[in-house]
């Protein structure tokens, strides 16, 4: 928490008389705001070092080395064994409560927490004991004259700082509080079983994801080499009938080349039928001239005949 500062000029004595030894707490009879500037005023003749607001805000007015005009005199028979002839002001610490002028007021919770608070800082501050001759209620002091704080305030908020300052029934819902918080912890253990669990599946969806899409990587390369082999397939197949067109011409230049072959094989037998009847005639003419003997003109009229023969020959195969 945090003491904001507003310190009043006037109402106080600089310095004190004692030891800090007692907190006196007293409720304004009025609002945080309007006691502060009440405080300032000179013909106010009162102040006090802290004052809280019912949403919990704590604003000193006084500093704690000067003494706050604020306890004033006591009943007689009131005062601590320990303080008895004293004037409370010089060894107390006043904390006062806004309470609205309402004779009823029912102290918030933020309210009570922040004088549990302050009463702790300063009784640990100053070495004051927490019990009830050390921290005072104004109406305890001087019941003649004074019944503040009013209200509900119950001084076992402050003797017993365990309880914060609750009412009953708040105590019932600290307690419930407590319960629940005991199960939210359970259920906090169980969850985060339940999450390590869970992050152990995640792990081992997340292995198998990644295992798929390597998995998927793979196909689609795969897909895209297949996809690359159909394509130049289907341009192979748009050329489909040009190639069977050349084919074609190959098979007819095939069976052209046959023919030529089967004619040229044809020629062949001829001309070896036409080389072995010259080579008979030539045969028959070696004979003759081998036996006889021929002048010029008759060797010339033989050859002349062979030749007619021959050229007969050559050109009968072919019906010339």
């Amino acid at each position: 928490m945090v003491i904001k500062k507003d310190l009043t000029p006037v109402n106080f004595t600089t310095g004190r008389g004692g030891q800090i030894k007692a907190l006196l707490i007293h409720s304004m009879w009025g609002t945080q705001k309007g006691s502060i500037q009440w405080f300032k005023n000179p013909q106010a003749q009162a102040s006090s070092h802290y004052n809280i607001s019912a949403e919990g805000e704590i604003v000193q007015t006084v500093l704690d080395k000067d003494t706050a005009w604020h306890g004033g005199v006591y009943d007689k028979g009131r005062e601590p064994d320990w303080a008895k002839g004293v004037n409370p002001n010089s060894y107390t610490i006043g904390i006062e409560l806004e309470d609205k002028r309402d004779r009823n007021w029912k102290y918030p919770q933020k309210q009570r927490e922040a004088l549990i608070w302050l009463v702790n800082k300063l009784s640990d501050k100053y070495n004051i004991k927490k019990d009830a001759d050390h921290i005072l209620l104004h109406r305890n002091l001087n019941p003649s004259r004074r019944s503040d704080p009013v209200g509900d305030f119950d001084i076992s908020w402050v003797l017993d700082s365990n309880n914060m300052g609750q009412t009953p029934e708040l105590k019932a819902c600290h307690v419930a509080f407590e319960k629940v918080m005991g199960e939210l912890t359970q259920v906090k253990k169980e969850f985060d079983k339940y999450k390590s669990e869970t992050q152990a599946t995640i792990d081992d969806l997340t292995r198998e994801r990644n295992a798929a899409q390597t998995e998927a990587k793979e196909h689609k390369a795969a897909h895209h080499s297949l996809l690359k082999d159909l394509s130049v397939l289907l341009k192979t197949t748009q050329n489909v009938p040009q190639i069977v067109s050349e084919v074609e011409k190959l098979i007819d230049l095939e069976d052209e080349s046959r023919g030529a072959i089967d004619s040229l094989r044809e020629e062949t037998l001829k001309w070896d039928h036409t080389r072995r009847d010259m080579e008979n005639e030539i045969a028959k003419l070696k004979i003759q001239l081998d036996s006889k003997d021929f002048s010029d003109q008759d060797l010339e009229r033989i050859v002349k005949a062979l030749i007619k023969k021959i050229a007969k020959l050559i050109k009968e195969p072919y019906g010339l």
